[in-house]
């Protein structure tokens, strides 16, 4: 599994996510897989604002990353074409 934080995740996100009062930005690695449908998920629920992440301006942005399922070096060739720094690609 794939993961990342930008800088404003909280310690306890779960809890974020499920609280009514927080809020938490997710974004959606939105170069390839089914990025729409996990948009549509996340949409769903209470206080998760889910957004397309096409840049690394778009990532610094959210307090988490959902990488869509595909083949791990077609993933990380699609992150390094589209500038997203290195740490990114390596597994959490």
């Amino acid at each position: 599994m794939y993961s990342i934080g930008a800088g404003k995740l909280h310690p306890d996100t779960r809890q974020m996510a499920v609280d009514n009062e927080a809020e938490v930005w997710v974004g959606v690695l939105a170069l390839q897989g089914a990025f729409r449908e996990h948009l549509a998920c996340l949409r769903r629920l209470p206080g998760v604002h889910a957004v397309e992440v096409r840049t690394k301006e778009q990532l610094a942005s959210v307090d988490g990353l959902i990488i869509p399922g595909g083949a791990v070096p077609r993933v990380a060739h699609a992150l390094v074409a589209a500038g997203v720094p290195a740490p990114c690609t390596e597994p959490a």
